[in-house]
Protein backbone atom coordinates (compact mmCIF):
# COMPACT_ATOMS: atom_id res chain seq x y z
CA UNK A 1 0.00 0.00 0.00
CA UNK A 2 1.40 3.54 -0.64
CA UNK A 3 2.08 5.89 1.98
CA UNK A 4 0.74 8.88 0.46
CA UNK A 5 -2.38 8.67 -1.89
CA UNK A 6 -4.23 12.01 -3.79
CA UNK A 7 -6.91 11.22 -5.97
CA UNK A 8 -8.47 14.27 -7.89
CA UNK A 9 -6.94 16.64 -5.25
CA UNK A 10 -8.59 20.22 -5.70
CA UNK A 11 -7.69 22.81 -2.75
CA UNK A 12 -9.20 26.64 -2.82
CA UNK A 13 -8.14 29.05 -0.09
CA UNK A 14 -10.62 31.34 0.92
CA UNK A 15 -11.55 34.77 -0.53
CA UNK A 16 -9.39 33.47 -3.54
CA UNK A 17 -11.26 32.76 -7.31
CA UNK A 18 -9.18 30.11 -8.37
CA UNK A 19 -7.62 26.80 -7.79
CA UNK A 20 -4.44 26.15 -6.15
CA UNK A 21 -4.35 22.60 -6.43
CA UNK A 22 -6.03 20.95 -9.72
CA UNK A 23 -6.98 17.76 -9.98
CA UNK A 24 -3.41 16.11 -8.59
CA UNK A 25 -3.18 12.01 -8.50
CA UNK A 26 -0.49 10.93 -6.52
CA UNK A 27 0.83 7.67 -5.04
CA UNK A 28 3.81 8.12 -2.90
CA UNK A 29 5.80 5.39 -1.53
CA UNK A 30 9.03 4.59 0.79
CA UNK A 31 10.83 7.27 -1.20
CA UNK A 32 12.96 10.50 -1.93
CA UNK A 33 10.88 12.55 -3.82
CA UNK A 34 11.59 16.14 -4.96
CA UNK A 35 8.45 18.10 -5.69
CA UNK A 36 9.99 20.61 -8.11
CA UNK A 37 8.09 24.01 -9.17
CA UNK A 38 7.81 27.78 -9.88
CA UNK A 39 6.88 30.02 -7.18
CA UNK A 40 2.99 29.98 -6.89
CA UNK A 41 2.61 26.48 -8.65
CA UNK A 42 1.36 25.14 -5.57
CA UNK A 43 4.23 22.62 -4.34
CA UNK A 44 3.72 24.50 -0.52
CA UNK A 45 -0.14 23.58 -0.85
CA UNK A 46 0.53 19.78 -1.87
CA UNK A 47 2.91 19.78 1.30
CA UNK A 48 0.42 21.43 3.64
CA UNK A 49 -2.32 19.18 2.22
CA UNK A 50 -0.56 16.53 2.68
CA UNK A 51 0.80 16.82 6.24
CA UNK A 52 -2.99 18.27 7.58
CA UNK A 53 -1.61 21.85 7.88
CA UNK A 54 -4.36 22.44 5.99
CA UNK A 55 -6.80 22.68 7.42
CA UNK A 56 -5.51 22.17 11.11
CA UNK A 57 -3.61 25.30 11.15
CA UNK A 58 -4.34 26.84 7.65
CA UNK A 59 -8.38 27.47 6.18
CA UNK A 60 -8.53 26.27 2.56
CA UNK A 61 -11.57 23.85 0.60
CA UNK A 62 -10.41 20.77 -0.21
CA UNK A 63 -11.68 18.27 -2.54
CA UNK A 64 -10.86 14.18 -3.43
CA UNK A 65 -9.08 11.83 -1.31
CA UNK A 66 -6.03 12.16 0.34
CA UNK A 67 -4.51 9.28 2.30
CA UNK A 68 -1.46 9.09 4.50
CA UNK A 69 -0.64 5.83 6.28
CA UNK A 70 -3.89 4.97 5.99
CA UNK A 71 -6.16 7.72 7.45
CA UNK A 72 -7.38 11.12 6.19
CA UNK A 73 -5.11 14.22 7.70
CA UNK A 74 -7.81 16.20 8.16
CA UNK A 75 -9.58 14.08 10.28
CA UNK A 76 -6.63 12.52 12.27
CA UNK A 77 -5.75 14.01 15.58
CA UNK A 78 -3.01 16.69 15.46
CA UNK A 79 -0.66 14.99 18.05
CA UNK A 80 -1.60 10.92 16.60
CA UNK A 81 -0.96 12.74 13.29
CA UNK A 82 2.30 13.79 13.57
CA UNK A 83 3.64 10.78 14.09
CA UNK A 84 2.44 9.70 10.70
CA UNK A 85 3.37 13.18 9.23
CA UNK A 86 5.24 16.34 9.70
CA UNK A 87 5.92 18.86 7.60
CA UNK A 88 8.55 22.01 7.84
CA UNK A 89 7.63 25.34 6.60
CA UNK A 90 9.55 28.02 4.38
CA UNK A 91 9.94 30.57 6.64
CA UNK A 92 11.78 29.13 9.98
CA UNK A 93 10.84 32.17 11.57
CA UNK A 94 6.98 30.89 12.28
CA UNK A 95 7.50 27.40 13.79
CA UNK A 96 10.42 28.74 16.47
CA UNK A 97 8.86 29.17 19.59
CA UNK A 98 10.68 28.60 22.85
CA UNK A 99 13.77 30.61 24.33
CA UNK A 100 16.41 28.02 23.90
CA UNK A 101 17.33 25.83 21.06
CA UNK A 102 17.24 22.34 23.59
CA UNK A 103 13.75 23.77 24.96
CA UNK A 104 12.40 23.70 21.11
CA UNK A 105 13.53 20.29 20.31
CA UNK A 106 11.96 19.21 24.05
CA UNK A 107 9.24 21.25 23.77
CA UNK A 108 7.95 19.36 20.36
CA UNK A 109 8.49 15.94 22.24
CA UNK A 110 6.30 16.83 25.38
CA UNK A 111 3.63 17.13 23.02
CA UNK A 112 3.61 13.93 22.26
CA UNK A 113 4.15 12.86 25.62
CA UNK A 114 7.73 11.81 25.09
CA UNK A 115 10.78 12.98 27.90
CA UNK A 116 14.15 11.91 26.17
CA UNK A 117 16.65 14.28 26.57
CA UNK A 118 19.03 12.35 24.17
CA UNK A 119 16.24 12.36 21.67
CA UNK A 120 16.57 16.08 21.29
CA UNK A 121 20.53 16.02 21.58
CA UNK A 122 20.82 13.74 18.96
CA UNK A 123 18.62 15.10 16.85
CA UNK A 124 20.37 18.40 17.14
CA UNK A 125 23.41 16.89 16.32
CA UNK A 126 22.20 15.59 13.22
CA UNK A 127 21.25 18.76 11.66
CA UNK A 128 25.04 20.33 13.04
CA UNK A 129 23.38 22.18 15.89
CA UNK A 130 25.68 19.78 18.57
CA UNK A 131 26.98 22.35 21.20
CA UNK A 132 24.25 25.02 20.51
CA UNK A 133 21.82 23.50 23.03
CA UNK A 134 21.87 26.73 25.21
CA UNK A 135 21.99 29.53 22.89
CA UNK A 136 19.09 31.79 22.25
CA UNK A 137 16.75 31.09 19.73
CA UNK A 138 16.32 34.80 18.70
CA UNK A 139 19.96 35.09 18.08
CA UNK A 140 19.83 32.30 15.74
CA UNK A 141 20.37 33.16 12.06
CA UNK A 142 17.74 32.23 9.20
CA UNK A 143 20.06 29.18 8.50
CA UNK A 144 20.65 27.99 12.12
CA UNK A 145 16.88 28.40 12.47
CA UNK A 146 16.37 26.10 9.22
CA UNK A 147 18.47 23.34 11.32
CA UNK A 148 16.24 23.65 14.66
CA UNK A 149 13.48 23.16 12.83
CA UNK A 150 14.28 20.06 10.71
CA UNK A 151 15.61 18.89 14.07
CA UNK A 152 12.47 19.21 15.43
CA UNK A 153 11.04 17.58 12.80
CA UNK A 154 13.23 14.73 13.27
CA UNK A 155 12.39 14.70 16.82
CA UNK A 156 8.59 13.59 15.95
CA UNK A 157 10.01 10.44 14.06
CA UNK A 158 7.27 10.57 11.61
CA UNK A 159 7.22 8.06 8.96
CA UNK A 160 6.42 11.17 6.05
CA UNK A 161 8.78 13.74 6.23
CA UNK A 162 8.26 17.03 4.40
CA UNK A 163 10.76 19.94 3.97
CA UNK A 164 9.35 22.91 2.08
CA UNK A 165 12.21 24.86 0.62
CA UNK A 166 14.92 23.33 3.13
CA UNK A 167 17.93 24.47 1.43
CA UNK A 168 16.79 28.29 1.07
CA UNK A 169 18.55 30.04 4.37
CA UNK A 170 22.06 27.21 4.09
CA UNK A 171 25.28 28.07 3.21
CA UNK A 172 26.73 25.48 0.67
CA UNK A 173 28.16 22.84 3.46
CA UNK A 174 24.75 23.25 5.63
CA UNK A 175 22.55 22.30 2.48
CA UNK A 176 24.91 19.23 1.73
CA UNK A 177 24.61 17.95 5.63
CA UNK A 178 20.89 18.32 5.23
CA UNK A 179 20.45 16.19 2.69
CA UNK A 180 23.20 13.62 3.65
CA UNK A 181 20.63 13.40 6.82
CA UNK A 182 17.43 13.25 4.43
CA UNK A 183 19.52 10.38 2.44
CA UNK A 184 20.35 8.75 5.89
CA UNK A 185 16.01 8.81 7.01
CA UNK A 186 15.59 7.64 3.33
CA UNK A 187 17.70 4.42 4.22
CA UNK A 188 16.05 3.99 7.67
CA UNK A 189 12.58 3.63 5.43
CA UNK A 190 11.49 6.96 5.78
CA UNK A 191 9.56 9.01 2.84
CA UNK A 192 11.08 12.17 2.38
CA UNK A 193 9.60 15.29 0.16
CA UNK A 194 11.81 17.20 -0.60
CA UNK A 195 9.64 20.82 -2.20
CA UNK A 196 12.18 22.78 -3.87
CA UNK A 197 12.27 25.37 -6.85
CA UNK A 198 15.97 25.89 -6.25
CA UNK A 199 17.15 23.15 -8.58
CA UNK A 200 20.92 24.78 -8.79
CA UNK A 201 21.55 23.60 -5.30
CA UNK A 202 19.57 20.49 -5.69
CA UNK A 203 21.20 19.14 -8.62
CA UNK A 204 24.23 17.65 -7.12
CA UNK A 205 22.27 15.20 -5.18
CA UNK A 206 19.95 14.34 -8.39
CA UNK A 207 21.24 10.39 -8.02
CA UNK A 208 20.00 10.49 -4.45
CA UNK A 209 16.44 11.75 -5.53
CA UNK A 210 13.95 8.12 -6.84
CA UNK A 211 11.93 10.44 -8.13
CA UNK A 212 10.61 13.86 -9.34
CA UNK A 213 7.62 15.44 -9.43
CA UNK A 214 7.23 18.93 -11.38
CA UNK A 215 4.28 21.14 -10.69
CA UNK A 216 2.77 23.74 -12.75
CA UNK A 217 -0.21 26.06 -11.83
CA UNK A 218 -1.41 23.39 -9.59
CA UNK A 219 -1.42 20.23 -11.72
CA UNK A 220 1.40 17.79 -12.19
CA UNK A 221 2.76 18.14 -15.48
CA UNK A 222 5.69 15.37 -15.61
CA UNK A 223 7.40 12.88 -13.58
CA UNK A 224 10.94 11.82 -13.84
CA UNK A 225 13.77 10.07 -11.99
CA UNK A 226 16.46 12.44 -10.88
CA UNK A 227 19.28 10.85 -12.91
CA UNK A 228 17.59 11.96 -15.92
CA UNK A 229 16.16 15.41 -14.97
CA UNK A 230 18.40 16.69 -17.81
CA UNK A 231 16.29 15.00 -19.87
CA UNK A 232 13.50 18.05 -18.53
CA UNK A 233 15.55 20.58 -19.37
CA UNK A 234 13.42 22.31 -22.30
CA UNK A 235 10.11 22.15 -20.02
CA UNK A 236 11.74 23.41 -17.05
CA UNK A 237 13.26 26.45 -18.84
CA UNK A 238 9.44 26.37 -19.71
CA UNK A 239 8.13 26.57 -16.47
CA UNK A 240 10.52 29.32 -15.48
CA UNK A 241 12.35 26.73 -12.77
CA UNK A 242 16.12 28.54 -12.04
CA UNK A 243 18.14 26.02 -14.62
CA UNK A 244 21.96 25.05 -13.40
CA UNK A 245 23.82 26.82 -16.47
CA UNK A 246 24.94 23.68 -18.47
CA UNK A 247 21.06 23.32 -18.88
CA UNK A 248 20.54 26.75 -20.12
CA UNK A 249 23.82 26.24 -22.65
CA UNK A 250 22.42 22.86 -23.83
CA UNK A 251 19.14 24.84 -25.19
CA UNK A 252 21.16 27.51 -26.91
CA UNK A 253 23.20 25.07 -28.65
CA UNK A 254 20.27 22.57 -28.81
CA UNK A 255 22.50 19.68 -27.63
CA UNK A 256 21.14 16.77 -25.35
CA UNK A 257 23.21 16.07 -22.29
CA UNK A 258 24.52 13.04 -21.04
CA UNK A 259 23.99 13.55 -17.69
CA UNK A 260 22.32 15.99 -15.17
CA UNK A 261 25.89 17.19 -14.27
CA UNK A 262 27.37 16.89 -17.83
CA UNK A 263 29.28 20.50 -18.70
CA UNK A 264 30.09 19.97 -22.30
CA UNK A 265 27.37 22.11 -23.13
CA UNK A 266 28.64 25.18 -21.14
CA UNK A 267 32.12 24.78 -21.97
CA UNK A 268 31.67 24.81 -25.60
CA UNK A 269 29.15 27.97 -25.56
CA UNK A 270 32.28 29.67 -23.00
CA UNK A 271 35.26 28.63 -25.60
CA UNK A 272 32.87 30.51 -28.28
CA UNK A 273 31.46 33.53 -25.94
CA UNK A 274 33.14 37.35 -26.71
CA UNK A 275 31.65 39.12 -23.52
CA UNK A 276 30.98 42.73 -24.11
CA UNK A 277 32.12 44.11 -20.63
CA UNK A 278 31.41 47.07 -18.83
CA UNK A 279 33.80 49.35 -16.74
CA UNK A 280 31.96 50.80 -13.11
CA UNK A 281 33.92 53.34 -11.49
CA UNK A 282 33.69 54.00 -7.71
CA UNK A 283 31.19 56.96 -6.54
CA UNK A 284 31.67 59.01 -3.90
CA UNK A 285 31.87 57.63 -0.44
CA UNK A 286 27.99 57.01 1.01
CA UNK A 287 29.15 54.73 3.83
CA UNK A 288 31.58 54.03 6.37
CA UNK A 289 31.74 51.19 8.93
CA UNK A 290 34.21 51.93 11.24
CA UNK A 291 36.11 49.32 13.61
CA UNK A 292 32.28 48.35 14.63
CA UNK A 293 32.07 45.67 17.32
CA UNK A 294 28.79 44.67 18.10
CA UNK A 295 26.81 41.33 20.21
CA UNK A 296 23.89 40.95 21.50
CA UNK A 297 22.56 40.71 25.76
CA UNK A 298 25.04 38.62 27.22
CA UNK A 299 26.60 37.13 24.16
CA UNK A 300 30.02 36.83 22.48
CA UNK A 301 30.87 39.50 19.98
CA UNK A 302 29.45 38.92 16.72
CA UNK A 303 31.24 41.45 14.63
CA UNK A 304 34.45 41.89 15.68
CA UNK A 305 36.52 45.42 14.07
CA UNK A 306 35.10 45.01 11.25
CA UNK A 307 35.37 48.44 9.01
CA UNK A 308 34.54 49.08 5.77
CA UNK A 309 33.81 51.82 2.68
CA UNK A 310 31.18 51.49 0.37
CA UNK A 311 31.13 53.93 -2.68
CA UNK A 312 27.50 55.06 -4.45
CA UNK A 313 26.31 53.23 -7.85
CA UNK A 314 27.59 49.68 -6.43
CA UNK A 315 25.66 46.69 -5.34
CA UNK A 316 27.74 45.04 -2.38
CA UNK A 317 27.36 41.74 -1.45
CA UNK A 318 27.87 40.03 1.85
CA UNK A 319 28.61 36.84 2.16
CA UNK A 320 30.00 33.92 4.10
CA UNK A 321 28.69 30.71 6.61
CA UNK A 322 25.86 30.76 8.47
CA UNK A 323 25.98 32.92 12.02
CA UNK A 324 29.33 34.76 10.69
CA UNK A 325 27.67 38.04 11.42
CA UNK A 326 26.33 38.91 7.74
CA UNK A 327 22.60 39.92 9.21
CA UNK A 328 24.32 41.44 12.16
CA UNK A 329 26.13 43.66 9.78
CA UNK A 330 23.08 45.13 8.37
CA UNK A 331 21.43 45.61 11.60
CA UNK A 332 23.95 47.67 12.63
CA UNK A 333 24.03 49.70 9.51
CA UNK A 334 20.13 50.37 9.54
CA UNK A 335 20.32 51.47 13.02
CA UNK A 336 18.53 48.63 14.26
CA UNK A 337 21.50 47.28 16.66
CA UNK A 338 23.98 49.63 18.15
CA UNK A 339 27.40 49.07 17.77
CA UNK A 340 29.62 48.28 21.28
CA UNK A 341 32.18 49.89 20.33
CA UNK A 342 33.19 51.88 16.59
CA UNK A 343 30.21 53.76 14.55
CA UNK A 344 28.67 53.33 11.42
CA UNK A 345 28.70 57.11 9.36
CA UNK A 346 26.06 57.15 6.48
CA UNK A 347 26.49 60.52 3.86
CA UNK A 348 28.02 61.98 6.86
CA UNK A 349 25.52 61.05 9.64
CA UNK A 350 26.09 59.17 12.56
CA UNK A 351 23.81 55.97 12.97
CA UNK A 352 23.02 55.30 16.10
CA UNK A 353 19.43 54.03 15.73
CA UNK A 354 16.94 53.86 13.21
CA UNK A 355 15.50 57.41 13.66
CA UNK A 356 18.82 58.70 12.44
CA UNK A 357 19.31 56.14 9.43
CA UNK A 358 15.38 57.38 8.50
CA UNK A 359 15.13 58.43 5.34
CA UNK A 360 18.48 57.41 4.39
CA UNK A 361 17.81 53.69 4.61
CA UNK A 362 15.23 51.41 3.51
CA UNK A 363 16.04 47.81 5.03
CA UNK A 364 13.79 44.53 4.01
CA UNK A 365 15.01 41.82 6.92
CA UNK A 366 14.74 37.76 5.98
CA UNK A 367 11.42 37.88 7.46
CA UNK A 368 9.64 40.38 5.90
CA UNK A 369 6.72 40.31 7.91
CA UNK A 370 8.33 42.57 10.12
CA UNK A 371 8.49 45.69 8.41
CA UNK A 372 4.75 45.15 6.11
CA UNK A 373 1.99 46.79 8.11
CA UNK A 374 -0.75 47.77 6.29
CA UNK A 375 -3.78 45.43 4.70
CA UNK A 376 -3.04 45.83 1.31
CA UNK A 377 0.21 45.33 -0.77
CA UNK A 378 -1.10 48.71 -2.67
CA UNK A 379 -1.34 50.39 0.65
CA UNK A 380 2.32 49.21 1.55
CA UNK A 381 3.32 51.30 -1.22
CA UNK A 382 1.31 53.92 -1.59
CA UNK A 383 1.34 54.98 1.81
CA UNK A 384 5.24 54.69 2.07
CA UNK A 385 5.69 57.00 -1.48
CA UNK A 386 3.22 59.76 -0.45
CA UNK A 387 4.82 60.32 2.71
CA UNK A 388 8.43 60.11 1.37
CA UNK A 389 7.50 62.27 -1.74
CA UNK A 390 8.89 59.17 -4.21
CA UNK A 391 9.73 59.39 -7.06
CA UNK A 392 8.63 56.28 -8.89
CA UNK A 393 5.62 55.73 -10.20
CA UNK A 394 4.12 52.95 -7.34
CA UNK A 395 2.12 50.89 -10.31
CA UNK A 396 5.37 50.63 -12.34
CA UNK A 397 7.53 49.80 -9.08
CA UNK A 398 5.22 46.69 -8.24
CA UNK A 399 4.79 45.68 -12.56
CA UNK A 400 9.01 45.51 -11.98
CA UNK A 401 8.38 43.33 -8.99
CA UNK A 402 6.26 41.15 -10.52
CA UNK A 403 3.54 42.43 -7.44
CA UNK A 404 1.03 44.10 -10.27
CA UNK A 405 -1.81 41.37 -9.45
CA UNK A 406 -1.62 41.09 -5.71
CA UNK A 407 -2.37 44.83 -5.40
CA UNK A 408 -5.64 43.99 -3.76
CA UNK A 409 -4.20 41.11 -1.11
CA UNK A 410 -3.15 41.12 2.56
CA UNK A 411 0.91 41.00 1.95
CA UNK A 412 0.53 38.65 4.98
CA UNK A 413 -1.51 35.98 3.19
CA UNK A 414 1.35 35.71 0.50
CA UNK A 415 4.41 33.74 -0.14
CA UNK A 416 7.75 34.35 1.21
CA UNK A 417 9.02 35.07 -2.24
CA UNK A 418 6.21 37.75 -2.45
CA UNK A 419 6.27 38.89 1.11
CA UNK A 420 10.41 40.40 0.31
CA UNK A 421 8.97 41.37 -3.03
CA UNK A 422 6.21 43.73 -1.82
CA UNK A 423 8.81 44.71 1.50
CA UNK A 424 11.60 46.26 -1.47
CA UNK A 425 8.81 48.18 -3.40
CA UNK A 426 7.65 49.19 -0.28
CA UNK A 427 11.12 50.37 0.90
CA UNK A 428 12.03 51.56 -2.66
CA UNK A 429 8.80 53.88 -2.04
CA UNK A 430 10.89 55.41 0.70
CA UNK A 431 12.83 56.98 -1.21
CA UNK A 432 16.08 55.35 0.04
CA UNK A 433 19.66 56.19 -0.79
CA UNK A 434 21.03 52.93 0.99
CA UNK A 435 19.35 49.63 0.75
CA UNK A 436 20.06 46.60 2.73
CA UNK A 437 18.40 43.22 1.93
CA UNK A 438 19.22 40.56 3.92
CA UNK A 439 19.01 37.10 2.12
CA UNK A 440 16.37 38.38 -0.95
CA UNK A 441 16.46 35.72 -2.86
CA UNK A 442 14.91 33.42 -0.72
CA UNK A 443 11.36 31.98 -2.38
CA UNK A 444 11.95 33.52 -5.45
CA UNK A 445 11.74 31.61 -8.69
CA UNK A 446 14.14 32.37 -11.72
CA UNK A 447 11.74 35.07 -13.18
CA UNK A 448 11.67 37.19 -10.15
CA UNK A 449 15.25 37.24 -9.55
CA UNK A 450 16.27 38.69 -12.47
CA UNK A 451 13.49 40.99 -11.59
CA UNK A 452 15.30 41.59 -8.34
CA UNK A 453 18.55 41.71 -10.28
CA UNK A 454 17.42 44.79 -12.97
CA UNK A 455 15.90 46.64 -9.84
CA UNK A 456 19.20 46.03 -7.75
CA UNK A 457 20.76 47.45 -11.36
CA UNK A 458 18.62 50.13 -12.02
CA UNK A 459 18.63 51.83 -7.87
CA UNK A 460 22.37 51.66 -8.17
CA UNK A 461 22.43 53.11 -11.47
CA UNK A 462 20.65 56.34 -9.81
CA UNK A 463 23.05 56.91 -7.34
CA UNK A 464 22.06 54.87 -5.07
CA UNK A 465 24.21 51.66 -2.74
CA UNK A 466 22.76 48.41 -2.08
CA UNK A 467 24.34 45.90 0.68
CA UNK A 468 22.81 42.75 0.18
CA UNK A 469 23.61 39.38 1.95
CA UNK A 470 23.34 36.02 0.37
CA UNK A 471 24.19 32.32 0.26
CA UNK A 472 23.54 32.64 -3.54
CA UNK A 473 26.88 32.42 -5.46
CA UNK A 474 25.17 32.93 -9.00
CA UNK A 475 23.08 36.19 -7.93
CA UNK A 476 26.53 37.58 -6.51
CA UNK A 477 28.19 36.44 -9.44
CA UNK A 478 25.82 38.17 -11.84
CA UNK A 479 24.83 41.61 -10.30
CA UNK A 480 26.54 42.44 -7.70
CA UNK A 481 30.15 44.41 -8.43
CA UNK A 482 31.92 43.71 -5.00
CA UNK A 483 32.15 40.98 -2.91
CA UNK A 484 32.45 41.10 0.53
CA UNK A 485 32.90 37.56 2.90
CA UNK A 486 32.63 37.32 6.45
CA UNK A 487 33.56 34.61 8.92
CA UNK A 488 33.35 34.98 12.74
CA UNK A 489 32.61 38.18 12.34
CA UNK A 490 35.62 39.36 10.59
CA UNK A 491 36.27 40.74 6.98
CA UNK A 492 38.27 37.51 5.15
CA UNK A 493 37.98 38.88 1.81
CA UNK A 494 36.87 42.09 -0.38
CA UNK A 495 36.59 42.19 -4.37
CA UNK A 496 34.72 41.76 -7.44
CA UNK A 497 32.68 38.37 -6.78
CA UNK A 498 34.66 37.25 -9.62
CA UNK A 499 37.97 37.17 -7.71
CA UNK A 500 36.82 36.65 -4.53
CA UNK A 501 34.74 33.43 -5.54
CA UNK A 502 38.18 32.34 -7.58
CA UNK A 503 40.10 32.12 -4.62
CA UNK A 504 39.52 28.44 -4.28
CA UNK A 505 41.27 27.84 -0.55
CA UNK A 506 38.64 30.94 0.89
CA UNK A 507 35.94 28.82 -1.04
CA UNK A 508 36.85 25.89 0.92
CA UNK A 509 37.54 26.98 3.99
CA UNK A 510 33.90 29.42 4.58
CA UNK A 511 31.91 27.00 2.66
CA UNK A 512 30.92 29.07 0.17
CA UNK A 513 29.85 27.85 -3.71
CA UNK A 514 31.01 28.59 -6.66
CA UNK A 515 28.90 28.93 -9.44
CA UNK A 516 29.11 26.74 -12.15
CA UNK A 517 29.80 29.39 -14.75
CA UNK A 518 33.07 30.24 -13.09
CA UNK A 519 34.38 27.40 -11.83
CA UNK A 520 34.37 26.00 -15.84
CA UNK A 521 35.81 29.32 -16.57
CA UNK A 522 38.65 28.19 -14.57
CA UNK A 523 39.21 24.64 -15.63
CA UNK A 524 39.15 26.42 -18.86
CA UNK A 525 41.95 28.96 -18.52
CA UNK A 526 39.34 31.66 -19.27
CA UNK A 527 38.70 34.66 -17.04
CA UNK A 528 35.46 34.92 -15.37
CA UNK A 529 32.04 35.49 -18.02
CA UNK A 530 28.71 35.85 -15.83
CA UNK A 531 25.86 34.41 -17.08
CA UNK A 532 24.16 37.27 -17.60
CA UNK A 533 26.96 37.81 -20.07
CA UNK A 534 27.01 34.45 -21.43
CA UNK A 535 23.11 34.42 -21.97
CA UNK A 536 21.56 37.38 -21.56
CA UNK A 537 17.75 36.68 -20.23
CA UNK A 538 16.50 33.84 -18.38
CA UNK A 539 13.15 33.33 -20.25
CA UNK A 540 13.41 31.10 -23.11
CA UNK A 541 12.29 32.06 -26.54
CA UNK A 542 9.02 30.85 -27.38
CA UNK A 543 9.89 29.19 -30.25
CA UNK A 544 13.00 27.48 -28.65
CA UNK A 545 13.11 23.73 -30.50
CA UNK A 546 13.56 20.68 -27.99
CA UNK A 547 17.22 19.84 -27.96
CA UNK A 548 18.60 17.09 -29.98
CA UNK A 549 21.62 14.72 -29.63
Amino acid sequence: MSRVVLEDLRVRYPREEGLAVKGVHLKIDEEFVLILGRSGSGKSTLGKVISGVIPHVERAEVEGRVEVLGADPAKEHPPSLSRKVTYVAQSPYDQIFSETVLDEVLFVLENIDVKDLDIGKKCLKLVGLEGSENRRSEELSGGQLQKLAVACALALGSEVIILDEPLAHLEPRSSKELMKVLTELRSMGKTVILIEHRLREVIPFHSLIDRVIILDRGMVVSTVHGRELHKKVLLLANLGIRLPANFRASILLKQEMRSPMDLSPLEKVLLSADPVRTDISDGDMILKVDRVWASYVGRRYVLKDISLELSSGRVYVVMGPNASGKTTLLRVISGFLRPKRGKIIALGRIIRSVSDSSGLMGYVPQNADLVLMFETVRKELEERAVRNRCPYNVNNLAKKLLVSDLMDKNPHSLSRGQRFRVALAASLALNPKILLLDEPTTGQDEECIEALGGVLREFVSSGGTAVVTTHDPDFAFNYADSCIVIKDGEVRSQGSPGDVLSEDDLVLELNLAKPMVLSTCQKLGLPPITELELFGSVIPDEDTAEPSS
